[in-house]
């Protein structure tokens, strides 16, 4: 009976994954364009002294995270990818710069 629950388990977490194509752009210039395969938890990439992760949350939802090693600091953004086409966007401005994160499902 254990060995069914796990299995089950584990077909299930398999089933969440899907694809992202992610694009960071910094004051409108595009800085990364990255295409991931999301499971659990994945770094899209660095730039800018900027760390983007993308969370899956459950089989739909999907966070993404920005980690700023100059101050530092996280920001969140979540969105429901229910379908291909669906995104999510994340953005953090100051004085400075403009920094844009944005999730596409495939």
């Amino acid at each position: 009976m254990k060995t069914l629950l796990l299995t089950a388990l584990f077909v299930s977490s398999s089933a969440f994954a899907m694809e992202l194509k992610c694009e960071a752009k910094h004051n409108a210039e595009t800085v990364l364009s990255n295409s991931i395969c999301l499971k659990d938890k994945a770094v899209i990439g660095e730039v800018e002294g900027f760390r983007f992760m993308a969370n899956a949350k459950s089989q739909n939802i999907v966070e993404l995270e920005a980690y700023n090693s100059y101050e530092p600091s996280r920001t969140y953004a979540t969105g429901s990818l229910d379908k291909a086409g669906a995104f999510v966007d994340l953005a953090i401005w100051k004085r400075e710069f403009l920094m844009e994160v944005r999730c596409t499902r495939l």
